[in-house]
């Protein structure tokens, strides 16, 4: 591109984006092109004949361009809603998977409190409705049950002592006094223990006060007394702790209640219900797969634990004898050949060389020595010497690398492993679903926004081009492909051939003719094959009468050689 060019579709791409100052760019090239090219025949009016043409067919190019980038982020936009949606569903199958996981272990531990799994199963399906309905997670109220649940209150609905009934004043009074799911549950095991141990102390009821209810004030207040003199009656165990939980309950009852509900109606009380109900319906995935998946996992399992389990432990063993073995060997080597060329001694491996490699290691041991003897005179100070020693102790690394690389045990497993890879090809070659998978998904994830096809159907848009080059000719209907299509019918087969069809590609094919048309047989146009000299494809525009801006008339240009070279691919197909 030349620097006017480059100018020119910079600026115009900073006005009209990276497409529009291609198109210009294209358009530019194509008009310079010609030019030049019609001056040198026809001299100027060649050159603005060329100009016109090379306008024309450059901005051409330049649309065909632009299309190809708005149908590769067609195929980019779609491509990415597919793997949007399968990445949810593996997630949905995984996160559901582990609160499914989860809940099964809740069911054990609340049949193990309660005494009964049909209790445990009512209590659980009402602990849940209750999640739903309430800025409470499921798992907050996991937790508070089981602790009020251990200090004696019950999964009974009829009992005054219900779970949930005492989670419900818990969470009002939370909601009012803006308490954590931490602050709620040491409220619940304060009046928990207070129950179990019926004593209200003041470490108990501490645990409340510094949380905001004000439990010593609620207790004076139902004795009629002070404060300072319930403190007293407190201390003196006046007051038991079943009483004091009655007392508290009912006052936190007539103060809070309803705080729940109206705090599930904030912003952050809906996007805690909404997190709640999202739970569940992931658990209902989670369940699903876990439910069908415990037969594989037992079969599994089973076998593991049995004689499948004995032969795989066997081979195991095997191939961990294998890699210690080899790994031995490569130490072997390593160390002999170090030995050697550091200080002459001659190991186990040294019969296992050939006369080459035993000359060359002599050498590098001999040069070693002799360097080693130069550096020792020199007082340490000889730069060469210690430059040559560091060398020569690499090299003697590298050697034993290379002796072990070259050993038998390597060329047994070069030679296992070789066959090995064969082995899983030639396996391979029939299972052509599994070969071909990857690159089937490749393909229809390349598919971009338009495929033409006239054998019925809705259109999608509409491409009109006439025998005059001015679109006033039979449209061209461009249809999605749906699986039930022939495959050939990806390419353009048009109800109406305007220009002319060179073949007609399979029996039946259904075609749309005009006054003036001609159809020929098969010996006829065989016939006219062999007399035209046959084999290429010819394309004549001829009576072609375009109108318009250049840029219009390469596009109908375009529009007729688009058409004659898709009819001559859809020819070319055997049916």
């Amino acid at each position: 591109m030349s620097l006017t060019q480059s100018g020119t579709s910079a600026l115009a791409g900073s006005a009209l984006g990276a497409d529009g100052g291609n198109t210009l760019a294209s358009a530019m090239g194509g008009a310079l092109s010609g030019a030049t090219l019609g001056f040198s025949v026809g001299g100027p009016l060649g050159a603005a004949v060329g100009a016109g043409v090379g306008l024309a067919a450059g901005a051409a190019q330049g649309a065909i361009q632009q299309w190809e980038n708005q149908d590769a982020a067609f195929k980019d936009y779609y491509g990415g809603l597919y793997q949007e949606a399968s990445e949810e569903s593996n997630r949905m199958v995984e996160t559901g998977s582990s609160i499914a996981g989860g809940r099964e272990k809740d069911r054990i531990s609340f049949k193990t409190l309660f005494g009964s799994e049909e209790v445990a199963d009512g209590y659980l399906e009402n602990m849940v409705e209750m999640a739903n309905r309430t800025p409470f997670l499921y798992d907050d109220l996991v937790a508070m049950s089981k602790t009020l649940a251990t200090y004696g209150y019950s999964p009974d609905e009829e009992s005054k002592d219900y779970i949930l009934d005492a989670l419900q004043t818990i969470g009002d009074a939370g909601a009012a006094l803006g308490m954590s799911t931490g602050d709620m549950s040491t409220v619940a095991t304060a009046l928990g223990r207070m129950k179990s141990s019926d004593k209200a102390t003041l470490e108990y009821l501490n645990m409340l006060n510094d949380r905001g209810i004000g439990a010593v004030g609620m207790l004076a207040q139902a004795k009629g007394v002070s404060q300072g003199t319930m403190y007293g009656m407190i201390s003196k165990g006046e007051i038991t702790g079943t009483e004091a939980v009655e007392i508290i309950t009912a006052a936190l009852e007539k103060a809070y209640s309803g705080s729940m509900e109206e705090q599930s109606q904030t912003f952050e009380g809906l996007t805690s219900t909404l997190e709640g109900l999202t739970q569940e319906l992931e658990n209902a995935g989670g369940k699903a797969y876990n439910t069908l998946r415990q037969s594989g996992i037992s079969a599994m399992a089973e076998a593991y634990g049995g004689e499948l389990g004995e032969a795989i432990k066997e081979v195991n063993a095997v191939i961990g004898e294998n890699r210690a073995r080899k790994e031995n060997l490569q130490d072997q080597y390593m160390r002999e050949t170090l030995d050697m060329a550091l200080n002459g001694n001659k190991g186990e491996l040294w019969s296992q060389l050939d006369e080459k490699q035993q000359a060359d290691l002599t050498k590098l041991s001999e040069e070693f020595a002799e360097w080693s003897q130069k550096y020792e005179e020199s007082g340490r100070t000889d730069e060469e010497a210690g430059a040559q020693i560091e060398a020569l102790s690499e090299r003697a690394r590298v050697l034993g690398q290379e002796y072990f690389d070259n050993s038998g045990l390597m060329k047994i497993l070069n030679d296992t492993e070789e066959d090995e890879i064969d082995a899983i090809r030639q396996n391979t070659i029939g299972l052509t679903n599994a070969t071909t998978a990857a690159y089937r998904l490749e393909q229809v994830l390349s598919r971009g926004g338009v495929v033409l096809f006239g054998a019925g159907g809705a259109p999608t848009s509409t491409v009109t081009s006439g025998t005059d080059g001015t679109g006033s000719g039979e449209d061209l209907e461009v249809m999605p492909w749906t699986p039930d299509m022939d495959p050939y019918s990806a390419l353009v087969v048009a109800q109406s051939h305007a220009f002319g069809l060179d073949r007609v590609p399979y029996d039946e094919y259904p075609a749309l003719l005009h006054e003036g048309e001609r159809v020929l047989t098969a010996a006829e146009a065989r016939a006219q094959d062999a007399a035209g000299g046959g084999g290429g494809l010819v394309i004549n525009v001829t009576g072609n009468s375009f109108t318009g801006t250049p840029e219009d008339m390469a596009g109908q240009l375009a529009q007729i050689l688009l058409l004659r070279l898709t009819q001559a691919g859809v020819a070319a197909v055997p049916k």
